[in-house]
């Protein structure tokens, strides 16, 4: 990642930093800065040269089933992760990020993002299949249900609310490159209203189907605010399509994939190995 590397070199005359682009520049400053903390204002000669062994590098915060982060606690994260070098951050969102559409889904105590958070280092996330609990408890929104927990991939009206969650989310983090659509854990598919639909088109199907619907309404929702042919690099989690690895064939080509777990193992080869595999055969990230 030779964009984001630098060299500093720390003589008696001062110090001098090397670098390609400006984000190289900000991470030899911020070493500068580190440096001058630790050794309190007396840094030792040095040649130090730096680089990221990962280009992309992050956290998540799950506002949606923890705490939901006051504007100074998002302010203070925000620096906490740049420091560390960190350049992207995301919070996980079920129904939290508010919307002056449906307002009664977030509350008035939803996120509302601010402009330092519109710079492109937040990524948009939006949970778009389950984990729906909090919003399709609530009266208004119950006819988008199949089961209590996932949206009803049969019913076009979940594709008109989704389109416009997904339109402010857009708007919301400005600049972002990345969406997360999230789409994990959708194994109570079809128990409910769909399942009339996914007895008929199968369960990988349907899943399918909806990952695609919803990955083109970012996309048009995203050229609606950015002209020209640019699109968002989309992510979603991996854990359906990775049992069935010949569902990945019936997705998006651009699709980023994301492997997760929650527990310790002493290697994570197998988990990976489905999307290693796609991305030797067509290219897709992971």
């Amino acid at each position: 990642n030779p964009q984001q590397a630098y060299q500093l070199v720390i003589s008696q005359q001062g110090a001098t930093l090397y670098y390609i682009s400006e984000e190289g520049r900000n991470y030899g400053e911020q070493t500068l800065q580190q440096l001058e903390r630790v050794y309190n204002g007396r840094i030792p000669c040095m040649t130090l040269t730096d680089w990221p062994a990962y280009e992309w590098r992050g956290w998540l915060d799950d506002i949606s089933r923890g705490p939901i982060p006051n504007k100074c606690f998002r302010e203070k994260t925000l620096r906490f992760g740049k420091y560390f070098k960190m350049n992207y951050g995301n919070y996980y969102t079920e129904h939290t990020l508010y919307n002056e559409q449906y307002p009664d889904i977030s509350g008035i105590s939803g996120i509302q993002v601010h402009d330092y958070e519109k710079d492109g280092y937040m990524m948009a996330n939006l949970q778009c299949f389950a984990h729906f609990e909090e919003t399709l408890r609530i009266p208004f929104y119950k006819h988008l249900m199949d089961s209590p927990s996932n949206v009803d991939p049969s019913n076009e009206k979940t594709y008109t609310f989704l389109q416009q969650q997904i339109d402010n989310a857009i708007r919301a983090y400005g600049k972002s490159r990345f969406f997360n659509i999230s789409c994990d854990e959708t194994e109570a598919l079809g128990s409910g209203r769909a399942r009339e639909y996914v007895d008929k088109v199968g369960g990988d199907e349907a899943y399918c189907r909806h990952i695609n619907r919803v990955y083109d309404i970012v996309q048009e929702r995203f050229r609606h605010y950015h002209s020209g042919n640019e699109q968002m690099e989309v992510l979603m989690w991996g854990d359906i399509v990775g049992k069935k690895p010949e569902m990945l064939k019936k997705l998006p080509k651009e699709m980023n994939y994301i492997v997760w777990s929650y527990v310790a193992q002493e290697s994570y080869a197998g988990m990976i190995a489905p999307f290693q595999k796609l991305h030797e055969e067509q290219g897709n990230p992971f």
